[in-house]
C-alpha cells in the first residue's frame, strides 16, 4: 500500500457514554455515506496530552485516566507529556508502564528529555504509545531544539493488527512556529521510510489552518476534516485565553494515510487533563488471503 493517497468516503458513528463522570462526546457527521461493511479491519485510536497525569483539579491521578481509556476501549493510544521516573510531581512513577499494566496493553516510550533519576534509573519525559495489539518494533527520533529550550521527540512504532502491519507516530511539537515547521519536515521524512498504512497523532500546539498543520495534510488526512466537521467550538481540545474557561482551540490531531476510511471522530469532554482526548474509528479493507 502507498502512504500517499486519497482517503475514501466517511460515515460518522455517534456513541453515548454512561457514568464515570464523563460527558458525551462532541461530533458531527458527513451525509450520504454508507457505513463500512464486512471484510474490513476496524481500529479505534485516541490521542491525549496527559499533562503528566494532572487534571483540571490539580491532582495527579493515573487511575482516572486509565478509567477514561478503558471506557472508550481504543486499540491504539498516543500520549504526550508522559513522565518516567521524572520527579515528585508524578511520584517518580513510570507512567506509560503503569497504564499499560493497568489496561492490559503493550507500550513504547519516546523521551524528549532525559536526566538521571533519584531512584537510580534514567528519568524521561516525552511521548508514549499504548497498544492492544503486538508492537513489532519502535524507535525514537529526536527532534532537535531550534532556538528553544528543549528537544522534542517522535515515537514511531510498527503494530501488527489483524491482517495488516501499520505504522504509528506520536509526537508533541513545541511553541516556536519555525521549529514546528522544521520538525514537521523531519516527521514526514521519517514516516515515508516505511511503505505502510500510517497513523500520526499528537499535540501540534497550533490551529488547523497553521502552516505546520497544513504541511501534514498535504500528505495525510486530518480525521476531523475527513468527516466534514466545522471548526465549531465543540471540536476544541485546549483552553487558550478562554473567557469562560472552556476549550476554545483545536491543537490536538489524528492524521491518517489514504489507506484508511474514517468512520467516526469524537472529542471527549473530561477534566483528567488540561487537554481533551480525540477518538477516531478507522477502517480499511482486509487483505485477501
Amino acid at each position: 500500500m502507498r502512504w500517499f493517497g486519497w482517503l475514501g468516503g466517511t460515515f460518522l458513528l455517534i456513541s453515548s457514554i454512561g457514568g464515570n463522570g464523563l460527558a458525551p462526546a462532541m461530533a458531527a457527521s458527513a451525509a450520504g455515506v454508507e457505513p463500512a461493511g464486512e471484510g474490513v479491519i476496524r481500529v479505534r485510536v485516541m490521542t491525549l496530552n496527559i499533562h503528566h497525569g494532572e487534571g483540571l483539579d490539580g491532582r495527579v491521578d493515573l487511575a482516572r485516566l486509565a478509567e477514561l481509556i478503558r471506557h472508550w476501549q481504543p486499540d491504539l493510544v498516543g500520549l504526550q507529556e508522559v513522565d518516567r521516573n521524572w520527579g515528585a510531581r508524578s511520584n517518580f512513577q513510570d507512567q506509560a508502564a503503569w497504564l499499560a499494566a493497568e489496561l492490559g496493553m503493550q507500550y513504547a516510550f519516546a523521551p524528549a528529555l532525559r536526566r538521571p533519576s533519584l531512584l537510580g534509573a534514567e528519568a524521561g519525559f516525552g511521548n508514549a504509545l499504548l497498544s492492544r495489539y503486538p508492537l513489532l518494533e519502535s524507535r525514537v527520533v529526536t527532534l532537535p531544539r531550534q532556538g528553544t529550550r528543549e528537544d522534542r521527540s517522535l515515537l514511531i512504532a510498527q503494530v501488527k493488527l489483524p491482517g495488516q502491519v501499520v505504522q504509528v507516530g506520536v509526537t508533541h511539537l513545541g511553541l516556536s512556529r519555525e521549529e514546528r515547521l522544521g520538525h514537521v519536515r523531519i516527521i514526514l521524512d521519517e514516516l515515508k521510510r516505511a511503505n505502510l498504512p500510517t497513523v500520526l497523532m499528537g499535540d501540534w500546539n497550533d490551529r488547523p489552518d497553521s502552516p505546520e498543520v497544513v504541511a501534514v495534510t498535504l500528505h495525510l488526512q486530518d480525521v476531523v476534516a475527513a468527516i466534514g466537521q466545522s471548526e465549531a467550538r465543540e471540536q476544541a481540545t485546549f483552553r487558550y485565553d478562554s473567557p469562560d474557561g472552556r476549550p476554545n482551540v483545536r491543537i490536538d490531531y489524528i492524521f491518517v494515510s489514504g489507506d484508511f476510511q474514517v468512520e467516526a471522530v469524537q472529542t471527549v469532554e473530561t477534566g483528567v487533563s488540561d487537554h481533551l482526548p480525540v477518538v477516531a474509528d478507522l477502517v480499511w479493507p482486509r487483505k485477501r488471503r
